[in-house]
């Protein structure tokens, strides 16, 4: 997630978060030196989770980003755990587009009852390759017709460009969206 983005989504779940929220799951999380030295402002997040006592474990596809679970989120889930939380931010532009609602329902089934998924896509990006782009760009609405849960928020978040190779282009926006289930 951008700065903008964690700001956003930390005041619309610091409202509805309480003491059952336990675990949450980061789908796409990429790697601790990701996370604290390319982007740390996504540790800021989760320090948040972890000031509510929420442990954050990772999900991703990559076996060098170390992750707790190593998983390509397309293949059929086996992982028996759920969670109160899960993330799948700046994933679903990264998953080809015939595999969208397969990769849904596999999120969709680790997120335990009661609990919140936190979802974000660009909404006008420029194109990123890795690991593919599919150029998917939605607005919130159309984010949400994809998934079951219950809207609590949605938003197009307009976010600056903090890496060098997108410096001097117009700002971004992405769609976010907060559903409970």
């Amino acid at each position: 997630m951008w700065t903008e983005e964690i700001e956003w989504v930390t005041k619309k779940i610091d409202k509805i978060l309480n003491q059952n929220f336990k675990t949450g799951l980061d789908i796409g999380s990429e790697s601790l030196e990701y996370r604290t030295k390319k982007q740390p402002w996504n540790q800021t997040f989760y320090d948040y989770l972890n000031s509510k006592n929420i442990q954050i474990k990772t999900m991703d596809i990559k076996k060098s980003t170390k992750p707790d679970y190593l998983h390509n989120i397309i293949k059929p889930i086996k992982i028996k755990d759920k969670f109160d939380i899960v993330l799948a931010t700046h994933l679903l532009e990264h998953i080809p587009i015939l595999e969208l609602g397969k990769t849904v329902k596999n999120i969709e089934k680790l997120i335990n009852k009661n609990g919140i998924l936190i979802v974000s896509v660009p909404n006008n990006y420029p194109y990123h390759a890795f690991p593919i782009d599919n150029g998917w760009r939605p607005v919130p609405k159309e984010l949400v017709k994809l998934f079951k849960g219950k809207v609590l928020a949605t938003s197009i978040i307009e976010t600056e460009h903090k890496l060098d190779k997108y410096k001097g282009q117009p700002n971004s926006r992405s769609s976010c969206v907060i559903l409970k289930y």
